[in-house]
């Protein structure tokens, strides 16, 4: 029989006797996953439509498997949560203001909530949560070296003379996406005491961010590189390598990224319409306000929008957008998600080790927040697999099995 493991009570939680056999070939197929999800979307946005679509069941298809087989699977305050979220998106199929998107959007929330679940299900050790880190970060790695080319040839993103992008990708996604992967990498190589390597990762990516030049990227890797300098400021090691990481990363923006995009930057910051979006704001909050109880449908926004500005826009906000679409109970539901997750990863106790760890999902999960603020970042795989790894480690605490070595866990 089919055991649901609830990370509520302790009886349930700790103990050796509670040890399960861990999900292997899901871990392998989702390591897989993560590693080359952001430049197979990229491949498939620019050149052709391989997409992780695919790779995607097939990950479901054996956490099913062997969830059947091995007879657990762990379930956590946010699932129910999340299934009451994925209803109501269900429910507003019905008075949409456009079905076809409608129904879209709520396979969309299907999709990225299995990837959630099935990562804080299979992630049994600190081992496995390492390796899910490293594939994030790795895999932003591996995206940001097609936007290196693009600067290095002089491609614009579509045809913009002072923005530079991966392949595939806009500017805007693209810069918070490798900013959310700079603290995690931080964390990474920091306990395995190969701190240089996320020093170099830093380096290299902070001209990728300012050459996009996003405003919401901006922010975040200000918040990032400011946080980190507050927190090891008492270390002498780790504010050098901060100090150093903002001398080498100023040097080579100046080196590598154009004049232009700077300057789009400065511009930015000084345009009170944010770049256009406040009339889509406006437009978010005067539907929702016509619309409180029920919303005018899941991601039909972009319908609408064409009836009022006779283009197809976006909200560039996903709160605005969740008030215009689903109505309170919507926007509530999504708010309520964003707090349990950042008091999973707050209220996280974790020892001197691990508190690197802590901090870098924490400032990698307020990197999407800025995303989810400016962007249409509702189902963006970037925060759903960060607030899968937040739970995680939330997990392996109360299990009390967050003192495993990294490489070779340790037996009692």
């Amino acid at each position: 029989m089919l055991e649901f493991q609830s990370t509520r009570y302790n009886n349930l939680t700790t103990g050796n006797n509670l040890m399960v056999k861990p999900k292997k070939v899901t871990f392998f197929t989702l390591f897989i996953f993560i590693l080359l999800y952001p430049l197979l979307e990229g491949i498939s946005n620019q050149f052709i439509p391989v997409g992780t679509k695919y790779l995607g069941l097939l990950v479901i298809a054996i956490w099913c498997l062997e969830t059947v087989q091995l007879q657990y699977v762990k379930i956590v305050t946010s699932i129910p949560l999340f299934l009451i979220y994925i209803i109501w998106n269900a429910i507003s199929v019905f008075w949409s203001h456009n079905t076809g998107l409608s129904v879209d959007r709520v396979i969309e929330i299907l999709q990225v909530f299995l990837l959630y679940w099935i990562i804080l299900d299979v992630t049994n050790s600190k081992e496995y949560l390492i390796k899910l880190m490293e594939a994030y970060f790795l895999g932003i790695f591996l995206l940001s070296l097609t936007a290196l080319f693009n600067i290095l040839n002089g491609q614009t993103f579509d045809g913009l003379y002072n923005r530079f992008s991966a392949f595939g990708y806009d500017p805007n996604n693209f810069g918070i996406l490798v900013v959310s992967s700079i603290p995690i990498a931080l964390a990474v190589y920091s306990l395995k005491g190969k701190l240089w390597l996320g020093i170099l990762y830093t380096i290299i990516s902070i001209p990728l961010v300012l050459s996009s030049a996003s405003r919401g990227a901006l922010i975040a890797i200000v918040i990032v590189l400011v946080s980190y300098f507050f927190i090891f400021i008492r270390s002498f090691k780790k504010g050098f390598a901060i100090g150093l990481i903002l001398l080498i990363g100023i040097i080579l923006t100046f080196y590598f990224v154009p004049v232009e995009s700077l300057t789009r930057i400065t511009d930015n910051i000084n345009d009170p319409s944010a770049g256009g979006r406040t009339q889509a704001w406006q437009l978010a909050i005067n539907l929702g306000d016509e619309n409180p109880l029920t919303g005018i449908g899941a991601g039909s926004f972009l319908s609408v929008s064409n009836t009022y500005f006779s283009s197809v826009i976006n909200v560039h906000n996903t709160f605005l957008s969740h008030w215009a679409e689903l109505g309170i109970l919507g926007v509530l539901l999504w708010v309520c998600l964003w707090l349990l997750h950042f008091k999973y990863i707050v209220n996280t106790k974790v020892n001197k080790e691990n508190f690197e760890l802590k901090i870098g999902l924490l400032l990698s999960v307020i990197s999407a927040l800025i995303g989810a603020l400016f962007l249409n970042w509702e189902v963006r795989k970037t925060i759903y697999i960060l607030w899968g790894l937040c739970v995680a480690l939330k997990v392996l605490r109360v299990r009390r099995l967050d003192n495993f070595e990294i490489k070779k866990e340790t037996k009692n």
